[in-house]
């Protein structure tokens, strides 16, 4: 019989929040005209915490705003463009895989 609660406990989902926003990855608030949400994203104890809220175009690309998305993009882009948003924005909660294992945690 499969365990839904080893399905939770440390795999990952994500709910879009049309008129949800975020002030900080776990501060949230309702949107302004113009803002489109946020995707809440279930981590296992990421920063302590156990989700995140990053803003839909972010989630999706990487990257801040849609005029911004590339074109074309491989996995090293791909790893390259959530890397970058990662340290710009989320290092506080997802830091340096290494640090992050020297603290006894491990990234999903």
């Amino acid at each position: 019989m499969a365990s839904w609660a080893f399905f939770t406990a440390t795999g990952h989902a994500a709910v879009y929040l049309s008129g949800v926003c975020a002030d900080s990855p776990v501060v949230l608030r309702h949107c302004v005209p113009g803002e489109t949400g946020i995707v809440l994203s279930r981590y296992d104890g990421v920063g302590g915490y156990d989700w995140v809220a990053i803003p839909l175009i972010p989630y999706l690309y990487a990257v801040d705003h849609a005029e911004d998305i590339p074109l074309f993009a491989d996995a090293k882009m791909v790893n390259l463009l959530r890397d970058h948003y990662r340290r710009k924005y989320l290092a506080e909660v997802a830091p340096d895989a290494k640090k992050w294992r020297s603290a006894g945690r491990q990234l999903v």
